[in-house]
């Protein structure tokens, strides 16, 4: 991965508040109960237990299988953790226009490196904005974000929407920083319903500032179509030679472009990548740097 840039268009309407899409985008950046009196004359107090709250969350037992894909939590001098710097800082400047919290983070195939750039945009906002950050696990058939956090055999989203029981129950907090998530959980595949998402959706907004949700390729599955309709914002992630431009064009043409935010081009050709790397290892030499700036 050697940079991100974001695409496309804003709303007309944004476009025209607030300059062009570049402009926009490059700019700096249940309580207890009461007591209940019986008929007969011996009084019985009762309560009704209070659901769990995030910070009662068990934690993660953590240890990411492959420290390239989480590299937010690793090397601060990577050039792909520095590009998930700035696009986080983007983001948080949109959010602060537009007055979001739910970020769908979607693609157009398989390979092109979604879930990756999600859970660490989610690492990022969580640990270097102090920010209250969810990260869902939207893909109910891949579960990818699940095995990344090793919380594969977790009860989660699927447990949730089957049950009715409120989402707090399922949730688990990274113990290091402000980092909850949401598993798959057990079950077959569950059929999401746009509907009932967005009633998760609006009851997890409460407690969090940041809600990023990993879904399956927006044209392949109807389940990534629900999570669109749910979500109030989202991005494409397209990536040099697997995203083919027909489906990303169909994929253009089947979303409301009123919540696209735009698109993250990964794995391309960056010519500053030399440039970055030569500059931090001055830095560690402790070598003069002002040539290189």
């Amino acid at each position: 991965m050697s940079r991100f840039f974001e695409l496309l268009n804003k709303t007309a309407g944004q476009t025209k508040q607030r300059g062009s899409p570049w402009d926009l985008l490059l700019a700096p950046q249940v309580p207890n109960g009461d007591a209940q009196q019986m008929p007969s004359e011996v009084p019985i107090a009762t309560t009704v237990p209070t659901a769990p709250t995030i910070n009662e969350a068990p934690a993660l037992a953590f240890e990411p299988h492959s420290k390239d894909r989480i590299f937010a939590l690793h090397n601060d001098r990577n050039l792909a953790a520095e590009n998930i710097r700035i696009l986080a800082g983007r983001l948080n400047y949109l959010q602060r226009q537009l007055l979001f919290k739910t970020l769908l983070i979607s693609g157009t195939t398989k390979g092109e490196g979604k879930t990756v750039i999600a859970a660490n945009l989610a690492i990022t906002l969580a640990s270097r904005d102090n920010k209250r950050v969810l990260l869902i696990d939207g893909d109910t058939r891949q579960a990818s974000v699940s095995r990344l956090f090793n919380a594969e055999s977790s009860p989660g989203l699927n447990d949730c929407l089957s049950s009715g029981t409120p989402p707090f129950q399922f949730l688990r907090r990274m113990p290091t920083m402000s980092l909850w998530l949401l598993p798959v959980g057990h079950g077959a595949e569950t059929p999401l319903r746009a509907g009932q998402l967005g009633q998760l959706l609006a009851r997890l907004s409460v407690e969090f500032e940041w809600i990023i949700i990993d879904s399956a390729p927006i044209t392949l599955l109807a389940n990534a179509a629900a999570w669109a309709v749910a979500a109030e914002r989202y991005l494409l992630v397209v990536r040099r030679g697997v995203t083919p431009k027909k489906m990303f064009s169909k994929a253009l043409e089947s979303i409301d472009q009123n919540k696209l935010l735009g698109a993250v081009m990964n794995d391309c050709i960056d010519q500053s990548q030399t440039h970055y790397t030569r500059y931090y290892q001055q830095i560690a030499r402790g070598e003069d740097t002002s040539s290189s700036l």
